[in-house]
């Protein structure tokens, strides 16, 4: 099964950075799962981190990430949202065809 999931990391501490540099290098270095499932696609922004790819490597790779900084004595918060689909992280949403898609409300 591919899913797609969205994380926002929030260390609880005023020194933050090393944290989510941590987090997200756990993810960028995450083996294959025990199954061969491969994360397809790692995005980072500024808002928020995206992965997709096999559910089992992708879920493996966020649990080793989530581990790696609490190993290393950081609290942290994360907020994960899960889709159970792969999306084209990489591809950006065409508004104005979704705008042609749209009909005024009440009709």
């Amino acid at each position: 099964m591919k899913v797609t999931a969205e994380l926002s990391l929030y260390p609880i501490d005023n020194n933050y950075l090393p944290a989510v540099v941590a987090f997200i290098d756990t993810l960028r270095e995450a083996p294959p799962a025990p199954d061969g499932g491969r994360i397809d696609t790692l995005v980072v922004n500024q808002m928020s981190t995206q992965l997709c790819g096999d559910a089992a490597a992708v879920h493996g790779a966020i649990g080793a990430a989530l581990a790696r900084v609490a190993e290393a004595g950081y609290k942290v918060s994360l907020v994960a949202k899960y889709l159970t689909t792969a999306l084209p992280l990489e591809q950006a949403v065409d508004l104005d065809a979704a705008r042609g898609e749209l009909e005024p409300a009440g009709q």
